[in-house]
């Protein structure tokens, strides 16, 4: 079943370098998408969980998106990291438009199997990479109303690990 005030989405994109319409590096379209069985049956109960997939199919010539653009691996099991956190964060005083970026080193969170980061951002950073040395380590997730000024994001452990392995192997 379908859980409540959540939806499955058709006709996904991905525009990576977007910056006010501009799409440098083209329209890469999904294959397949995919999240964690744990949060499609807690949803908004299980944030720890909240993390996707997206395999995105080849462009008109034929060339794979890491072919194109490059791309990161993903840092599993560490903790209190060193980050660049990136986000299209759409709510005053951002538009939406232009990527936006926050530094700073992992925290704490208020709910279990997530990290924090003060960074201000807001609706629409969804899904914005947490980046450290070793990879992606985090992706935007969630705000929390008694700590403004702070992002949230699921803990990579085994569980995100799986899901990129996953990815990887449907993505050939």
């Amino acid at each position: 079943g379908e859980i409540p005030g959540e939806t499955w989405h058709a006709n996904w994109i991905y525009i990576p370098g977007y910056n006010n319409g501009s799409a440098p590096y083209g329209i890469w379209t999904a294959n397949q998408l995919g999240t964690l069985t744990n949060y499609i049956t807690e949803g908004w109960t299980d944030l720890g969980d909240d993390i996707g997939m997206a395999v995105v199919n080849t462009n008109s010539a034929g060339q794979h998106i890491t072919s194109v653009v490059g791309g990161q691996g993903l840092s599993y099991n560490q903790g209190n990291l060193s980050v660049n956190d990136y986000g299209y964060p759409a709510q005053a005083p951002f538009t939406g438009q232009t990527m936006q970026e926050c530094s700073g080193t992992e925290t704490s969170a208020p709910i279990v199997s997530t990290i924090g980061l003060a960074c201000p951002f807001n609706g629409g950073s969804s899904g914005g990479a947490w980046l450290s040395g070793g990879g992606v380590n985090g992706v935007n997730s969630y705000t929390y109303s008694t700590l403004p000024g702070f992002i949230f994001s699921p803990y990579f452990g085994s569980n995100a690990e799986a899901l990129y392995n996953l990815a990887v192997s449907v993505g050939g």
